[in-house]
């Protein structure tokens, strides 16, 4: 299979859906033995981030928490001082 055609391959199989706007009764990328598509792709992946979405938020603050700490750690290490500098 081509490389370009992997991801909405491995959406269809994950989500169970076809077609990402209209709803198409059998699947474009994956097998046609699976039966009849259920539903689109683009309801099947808001649904997916309504279930998620906090877990999302919650990740992208702690990353941004550990970004921000090692900024704040980096800056006391190197100690800019008066102190520090020859006259």
């Amino acid at each position: 299979m081509d490389d370009n055609l992997l991801y909405p391959a491995l959406f269809e199989d994950l989500f169970g859906c076809a077609g990402m706007c209209t709803n198409t009764p059998f699947f474009a990328f994956s097998n046609v033995n699976f039966g009849v598509a259920t539903s689109t792709c683009i309801e099947k992946l808001y649904e997916y981030v309504d279930d998620y979405y906090v877990w999302f938020i919650a990740f992208a603050f702690t990353f941004a928490g550990l970004i921000l700490l090692g900024l704040v750690a980096s800056c006391m290490v190197c100690d800019f001082s008066d102190d520090n500098y020859d006259e």
